[in-house]
C-alpha cells in the first residue's frame, strides 16, 4: 500500500497497544486469524485486565479504567478498513488529552476521599 497519514494514525495505534499490553504483534501467540488488534478488540472493555499490564496494584481500578478508554482509540484509529479510521493525529491528541485530564481529576477526588 501506499505511505498515507492513515497508515501513520494505524503504525501509532498499534505502537499504543504493543505498550500497555507489553505484547508485540509478531508474538507466538497471534496464529492464524488472532492478531493483536484483534486480542485486544475481543478483550475491551470486559476482559482488559486480562491483557493489560497490571504492574503497580495501587490505583489500579483507576488505571484501568483510563487504558480501556486508550485502547477503544487505539482500536478505532487501527479499523482494517483505511477509510473507517480516525485520520487525524490532532483528534487523536485532543482525546488523549480528554482521557488524560479526566482521569486525573477522578485520580485526585480517589486519593482525596
Amino acid at each position: 500500500g501506499l505511505v498515507s497519514l492513515r497508515c501513520d494514525v494505524y503504525s501509532y495505534d498499534i505502537t499504543l497497544m504493543e505498550v500497555f499490553t507489553r505484547t508485540k504483534p509478531n508474538d507466538t501467540k497471534f496464529m492464524g486469524d488472532l492478531s493483536l488488534r484483534r486480542w485486544v478488540n475481543d478483550s475491551v472493555p470486559h476482559a482488559a485486565v486480562q491483557i493489560i499490564d497490571r504492574g503497580d496494584e495501587k490505583y489500579f481500578s483507576k488505571k484501568l479504567e483510563c487504558l480501556v478508554l486508550i485502547m477503544e482509540i487505539a482500536l478505532q484509529c487501527s479499523m482494517e478498513n483505511p477509510s473507517d479510521r480516525i485520520i487525524s493525529m490532532r483528534s487523536i491528541v485532543v482525546e488523549l488529552n480528554k482521557i488524560m485530564s479526566n482521569s486525573f481529576n477522578s485520580f485526585l477526588k480517589y486519593c482525596i476521599v
